[in-house]
Protein backbone atom coordinates (compact mmCIF):
# COMPACT_ATOMS: atom_id res chain seq x y z
CA UNK A 1 0.00 0.00 0.00
CA UNK A 2 1.28 3.43 -0.88
CA UNK A 3 0.26 6.43 1.14
CA UNK A 4 0.37 10.04 0.06
CA UNK A 5 -1.10 13.19 1.51
CA UNK A 6 -4.49 12.78 -0.10
CA UNK A 7 -4.85 9.23 -1.31
CA UNK A 8 -3.88 5.63 -0.84
CA UNK A 9 -3.90 2.65 -3.16
CA UNK A 10 -5.81 -0.44 -2.07
CA UNK A 11 -6.14 -2.76 -5.05
CA UNK A 12 -4.91 -6.18 -5.93
CA UNK A 13 -5.06 -7.38 -9.53
CA UNK A 14 -3.94 -10.78 -10.72
CA UNK A 15 -3.58 -11.50 -14.41
CA UNK A 16 -2.17 -14.51 -16.21
CA UNK A 17 -0.66 -14.78 -19.67
CA UNK A 18 -0.16 -18.19 -21.27
CA UNK A 19 2.53 -19.09 -23.71
CA UNK A 20 3.79 -22.17 -25.41
CA UNK A 21 6.33 -24.33 -23.56
CA UNK A 22 8.27 -24.55 -26.76
CA UNK A 23 8.78 -20.76 -26.58
CA UNK A 24 9.22 -20.78 -23.06
CA UNK A 25 -34.79 3.51 -9.11
CA UNK A 26 -37.39 6.35 -7.46
CA UNK A 27 -36.76 10.12 -7.49
CA UNK A 28 -36.05 12.32 -4.49
CA UNK A 29 -38.49 15.16 -3.96
CA UNK A 30 -37.21 18.76 -4.13
CA UNK A 31 -36.35 20.09 -0.70
CA UNK A 32 -37.32 23.53 0.53
CA UNK A 33 -34.74 26.21 1.28
CA UNK A 34 -37.22 28.21 3.33
CA UNK A 35 -37.67 27.70 7.04
CA UNK A 36 -41.25 27.54 8.32
CA UNK A 37 -40.12 28.93 11.68
CA UNK A 38 -41.97 32.22 12.27
CA UNK A 39 -38.87 33.58 14.02
CA UNK A 40 -36.98 33.54 10.72
CA UNK A 41 -37.53 36.78 8.84
CA UNK A 42 -35.62 36.00 5.63
CA UNK A 43 -35.94 33.45 2.84
CA UNK A 44 -33.31 31.82 0.65
CA UNK A 45 -34.45 32.15 -2.95
CA UNK A 46 -31.75 30.09 -4.64
CA UNK A 47 -28.35 28.48 -4.16
CA UNK A 48 -25.92 28.52 -7.08
CA UNK A 49 -22.50 26.91 -7.26
CA UNK A 50 -19.55 26.78 -9.60
CA UNK A 51 -16.27 24.89 -9.75
CA UNK A 52 -13.22 27.07 -8.94
CA UNK A 53 -10.16 24.81 -8.86
CA UNK A 54 -9.04 21.23 -8.30
CA UNK A 55 -6.19 19.66 -6.37
CA UNK A 56 -4.19 17.27 -8.57
CA UNK A 57 -2.28 14.45 -6.90
CA UNK A 58 1.36 14.66 -7.95
CA UNK A 59 1.75 10.88 -8.37
CA UNK A 60 -1.41 9.98 -10.24
CA UNK A 61 -2.09 13.34 -11.92
CA UNK A 62 -5.82 13.24 -11.45
CA UNK A 63 -7.87 15.24 -8.95
CA UNK A 64 -8.64 14.22 -5.37
CA UNK A 65 -10.29 17.47 -4.27
CA UNK A 66 -12.33 20.26 -5.87
CA UNK A 67 -13.16 23.72 -4.55
CA UNK A 68 -16.55 25.31 -5.24
CA UNK A 69 -17.91 28.81 -4.77
CA UNK A 70 -21.53 28.95 -3.68
CA UNK A 71 -23.89 31.92 -3.87
CA UNK A 72 -27.09 32.35 -1.84
CA UNK A 73 -29.64 35.05 -2.69
CA UNK A 74 -32.09 36.11 0.03
CA UNK A 75 -35.24 38.19 0.45
CA UNK A 76 -37.13 39.47 3.47
CA UNK A 77 -39.99 37.20 4.51
CA UNK A 78 -42.37 40.08 5.16
CA UNK A 79 -41.40 42.33 2.24
CA UNK A 80 -40.33 39.83 -0.47
CA UNK A 81 -37.62 42.38 -1.28
CA UNK A 82 -33.93 41.57 -1.62
CA UNK A 83 -31.92 42.04 1.54
CA UNK A 84 -29.85 45.22 1.86
CA UNK A 85 -26.10 45.17 1.32
CA UNK A 86 -23.85 44.39 4.29
CA UNK A 87 -26.09 41.90 6.14
CA UNK A 88 -23.87 39.34 7.89
CA UNK A 89 -24.57 35.60 7.71
CA UNK A 90 -22.89 32.36 8.75
CA UNK A 91 -22.92 29.08 6.80
CA UNK A 92 -22.87 26.32 9.40
CA UNK A 93 -21.56 22.89 8.40
CA UNK A 94 -22.47 19.51 9.96
CA UNK A 95 -19.47 19.66 12.33
CA UNK A 96 -20.71 23.10 13.49
CA UNK A 97 -17.78 24.91 11.90
CA UNK A 98 -18.94 28.14 10.24
CA UNK A 99 -18.02 30.35 7.30
CA UNK A 100 -18.90 34.05 7.59
CA UNK A 101 -20.00 36.25 4.71
CA UNK A 102 -22.22 39.26 3.99
CA UNK A 103 -24.69 40.31 1.34
CA UNK A 104 -23.69 42.34 -1.68
CA UNK A 105 -25.73 44.99 -3.51
CA UNK A 106 -27.97 42.24 -4.96
CA UNK A 107 -28.86 40.76 -1.59
CA UNK A 108 -26.65 37.72 -2.15
CA UNK A 109 -23.52 36.39 -0.45
CA UNK A 110 -20.78 33.93 -1.46
CA UNK A 111 -18.72 31.28 0.31
CA UNK A 112 -16.30 28.53 -0.71
CA UNK A 113 -15.92 24.88 0.27
CA UNK A 114 -13.53 22.09 -0.79
CA UNK A 115 -14.85 18.59 -1.54
CA UNK A 116 -12.70 15.44 -1.29
CA UNK A 117 -13.67 12.65 -3.69
CA UNK A 118 -12.41 9.37 -5.10
CA UNK A 119 -11.76 9.89 -8.81
CA UNK A 120 -11.99 6.13 -9.52
CA UNK A 121 -15.50 5.77 -8.06
CA UNK A 122 -18.70 5.81 -10.08
CA UNK A 123 -20.33 9.20 -10.61
CA UNK A 124 -22.91 10.23 -8.02
CA UNK A 125 -24.27 13.43 -6.51
CA UNK A 126 -23.03 14.23 -3.00
CA UNK A 127 -25.77 15.83 -0.91
CA UNK A 128 -24.71 18.78 1.27
CA UNK A 129 -26.97 20.24 3.96
CA UNK A 130 -26.03 23.64 5.40
CA UNK A 131 -27.65 26.03 7.87
CA UNK A 132 -27.63 29.72 6.99
CA UNK A 133 -27.80 31.82 10.14
CA UNK A 134 -28.28 35.58 10.26
CA UNK A 135 -25.74 37.60 12.27
CA UNK A 136 -27.16 41.04 11.44
CA UNK A 137 -30.48 42.80 11.77
CA UNK A 138 -32.41 39.84 10.36
CA UNK A 139 -33.18 36.91 12.66
CA UNK A 140 -33.15 33.12 12.51
CA UNK A 141 -31.60 30.44 10.32
CA UNK A 142 -32.67 28.43 7.28
CA UNK A 143 -31.68 24.98 6.03
CA UNK A 144 -30.39 24.72 2.45
CA UNK A 145 -29.51 21.56 0.51
CA UNK A 146 -27.35 21.24 -2.59
CA UNK A 147 -26.04 18.27 -4.55
CA UNK A 148 -22.57 18.19 -6.12
CA UNK A 149 -21.22 15.82 -8.75
CA UNK A 150 -17.43 16.40 -8.69
CA UNK A 151 -16.95 13.78 -11.45
CA UNK A 152 -19.13 15.69 -13.96
CA UNK A 153 -16.39 17.72 -15.64
CA UNK A 154 -14.32 14.58 -16.34
CA UNK A 155 -17.13 12.39 -17.71
CA UNK A 156 -20.15 12.65 -19.98
CA UNK A 157 -22.58 13.04 -17.06
CA UNK A 158 -25.94 14.72 -17.70
CA UNK A 159 -27.09 17.66 -15.60
CA UNK A 160 -25.31 20.50 -13.82
CA UNK A 161 -22.36 19.88 -11.55
CA UNK A 162 -24.04 21.76 -8.67
CA UNK A 163 -27.81 21.52 -8.11
CA UNK A 164 -30.09 23.40 -5.70
CA UNK A 165 -32.27 20.61 -4.33
CA UNK A 166 -35.11 23.03 -3.59
CA UNK A 167 -35.50 23.52 -7.35
CA UNK A 168 -34.43 20.23 -8.95
CA UNK A 169 -35.03 16.62 -7.91
CA UNK A 170 -32.39 13.92 -8.40
CA UNK A 171 -33.07 10.20 -8.84
CA UNK A 172 -32.48 8.46 -5.51
CA UNK A 173 -29.97 6.03 -7.03
CA UNK A 174 -27.82 8.99 -8.17
CA UNK A 175 -27.41 10.78 -4.84
CA UNK A 176 -25.91 9.85 -1.46
CA UNK A 177 -26.15 11.57 1.90
CA UNK A 178 -23.23 13.54 3.22
CA UNK A 179 -22.56 11.01 5.99
CA UNK A 180 -22.25 8.24 3.37
CA UNK A 181 -19.54 10.00 1.37
CA UNK A 182 -16.68 8.09 3.00
CA UNK A 183 -17.40 5.31 0.51
CA UNK A 184 -16.71 7.77 -2.33
CA UNK A 185 -13.48 9.09 -0.80
CA UNK A 186 -11.56 6.05 0.38
CA UNK A 187 -8.63 4.95 -1.75
CA UNK A 188 -8.26 5.29 -5.48
CA UNK A 189 -9.54 1.86 -6.36
CA UNK A 190 -12.37 0.42 -4.32
CA UNK A 191 -12.17 -3.38 -4.42
CA UNK A 192 -15.80 -3.62 -3.28
CA UNK A 193 -16.88 -2.10 -6.58
CA UNK A 194 -15.83 -4.07 -9.66
CA UNK A 195 -16.46 -1.11 -11.98
CA UNK A 196 -13.64 0.95 -10.45
CA UNK A 197 -10.93 -1.69 -10.21
CA UNK A 198 -7.65 -1.48 -12.04
CA UNK A 199 -7.80 -2.97 -15.53
CA UNK A 200 -5.19 -3.81 -18.15
CA UNK A 201 -5.46 -3.27 -21.87
CA UNK A 202 -5.49 -6.71 -23.58
CA UNK A 203 -3.10 -5.41 -26.24
CA UNK A 204 0.06 -6.01 -24.22
CA UNK A 205 3.63 -6.97 -25.07
CA UNK A 206 5.75 -9.46 -23.17
CA UNK A 207 8.90 -11.39 -23.89
CA UNK A 208 11.24 -13.77 -22.06
CA UNK A 209 14.89 -13.41 -23.03
CA UNK A 210 17.61 -16.01 -22.17
CA UNK A 211 20.54 -14.30 -20.43
CA UNK A 212 22.95 -17.12 -19.63
CA UNK A 213 23.17 -20.85 -18.90
CA UNK A 214 23.38 -22.10 -15.33
CA UNK A 215 24.61 -25.46 -14.08
CA UNK A 216 21.06 -26.45 -13.26
CA UNK A 217 18.99 -24.20 -15.48
CA UNK A 218 18.87 -20.82 -17.20
CA UNK A 219 18.96 -17.17 -16.16
CA UNK A 220 16.17 -15.30 -17.92
CA UNK A 221 14.81 -11.79 -18.20
CA UNK A 222 11.11 -11.04 -18.42
CA UNK A 223 9.95 -7.86 -20.15
CA UNK A 224 6.27 -6.88 -20.03
CA UNK A 225 4.60 -3.66 -21.23
CA UNK A 226 1.05 -2.99 -19.99
CA UNK A 227 -1.49 -0.18 -20.30
CA UNK A 228 -3.30 0.24 -16.94
CA UNK A 229 -6.66 2.00 -16.83
CA UNK A 230 -9.87 2.30 -14.84
CA UNK A 231 -13.44 2.21 -16.13
CA UNK A 232 -15.85 3.78 -13.62
CA UNK A 233 -19.47 4.40 -14.55
CA UNK A 234 -21.10 7.74 -15.31
CA UNK A 235 -24.54 8.74 -14.05
CA UNK A 236 -26.19 6.83 -16.90
CA UNK A 237 -24.52 3.64 -15.66
CA UNK A 238 -22.20 3.43 -18.69
CA UNK A 239 -18.49 2.69 -18.13
CA UNK A 240 -16.01 5.37 -19.19
CA UNK A 241 -12.37 4.49 -19.70
CA UNK A 242 -9.65 6.61 -18.09
CA UNK A 243 -6.03 5.68 -18.90
CA UNK A 244 -3.60 5.99 -16.00
CA UNK A 245 -0.85 8.10 -17.53
CA UNK A 246 1.15 8.13 -14.30
CA UNK A 247 1.23 6.11 -11.09
CA UNK A 248 3.17 4.05 -8.55
CA UNK A 249 2.80 0.28 -8.71
CA UNK A 250 4.29 -2.79 -7.03
CA UNK A 251 4.54 -5.85 -9.28
CA UNK A 252 4.82 -9.49 -8.20
CA UNK A 253 5.50 -12.14 -10.87
CA UNK A 254 5.72 -15.94 -10.99
CA UNK A 255 5.92 -18.61 -13.66
CA UNK A 256 3.49 -21.48 -13.13
CA UNK A 257 3.28 -24.72 -15.08
CA UNK A 258 -0.23 -26.10 -15.59
CA UNK A 259 -1.64 -29.36 -16.95
CA UNK A 260 1.39 -31.46 -15.99
CA UNK A 261 1.64 -34.94 -14.48
CA UNK A 262 0.33 -38.28 -15.71
CA UNK A 263 -3.26 -37.04 -15.82
CA UNK A 264 -2.35 -33.48 -16.85
CA UNK A 265 -4.11 -32.09 -13.77
CA UNK A 266 -1.19 -30.87 -11.69
CA UNK A 267 0.43 -27.46 -11.24
CA UNK A 268 4.01 -26.53 -10.47
CA UNK A 269 5.59 -23.26 -9.36
CA UNK A 270 8.63 -22.72 -11.57
CA UNK A 271 10.07 -19.59 -9.95
CA UNK A 272 10.59 -18.72 -6.30
CA UNK A 273 13.24 -16.03 -6.55
CA UNK A 274 11.44 -13.16 -8.34
CA UNK A 275 11.30 -10.29 -5.88
CA UNK A 276 8.52 -7.68 -6.00
CA UNK A 277 9.44 -4.58 -7.93
CA UNK A 278 8.32 -0.98 -7.48
CA UNK A 279 7.59 0.81 -10.73
CA UNK A 280 6.76 4.47 -11.32
CA UNK A 281 4.93 5.37 -14.52
CA UNK A 282 5.52 8.95 -15.67
CA UNK A 283 3.48 10.45 -18.51
CA UNK A 284 3.78 7.52 -20.94
CA UNK A 285 0.83 5.52 -19.60
CA UNK A 286 2.93 2.37 -20.15
CA UNK A 287 3.68 0.12 -17.19
CA UNK A 288 7.01 -1.34 -18.29
CA UNK A 289 8.18 -4.30 -16.20
CA UNK A 290 11.65 -5.87 -16.40
CA UNK A 291 12.30 -8.81 -14.06
CA UNK A 292 15.34 -11.11 -13.82
CA UNK A 293 14.88 -14.67 -12.60
CA UNK A 294 16.31 -18.19 -12.75
CA UNK A 295 14.44 -21.17 -14.16
CA UNK A 296 15.71 -24.46 -12.74
CA UNK A 297 12.81 -26.83 -13.40
CA UNK A 298 12.46 -28.47 -16.79
CA UNK A 299 8.92 -28.73 -18.20
CA UNK A 300 8.41 -30.83 -21.32
CA UNK A 301 4.61 -30.79 -21.43
CA UNK A 302 1.62 -28.72 -20.41
CA UNK A 303 1.39 -24.98 -20.38
CA UNK A 304 3.47 -22.28 -18.69
CA UNK A 305 1.69 -19.19 -17.41
CA UNK A 306 3.01 -15.87 -16.25
CA UNK A 307 1.04 -14.67 -13.21
CA UNK A 308 1.26 -11.00 -12.28
CA UNK A 309 -0.05 -9.39 -9.13
CA UNK A 310 -0.14 -5.59 -9.28
CA UNK A 311 -0.66 -3.42 -6.19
Amino acid sequence: MYNSKNIFLTLSLVVAFSFNTGCLRGTSKPASNSSTNKNVDFRVLEIQGRFIEDNINNIWTFPTQKTYEFRACLIGRATNAQLPEGQKFMVIQPDNSAIESETDDLGCFNWRESIDFNFASNSVYLKKSRRIKSMGSYKGEALVEVAINPWASYRSDPGNEVIDLSRTAIASNNIIEENDEELQRRGFFNNDDTSSRLLLDPNLDFNIVPIRDLEDGKALQLVVRLNPYIEPKNLRGSPERFDLRTGHFRVFAQLVSNYVGLQANQHALLTTDILPKDIVVTNSGILSITLDFELKRRIDMGQVQLALKIE
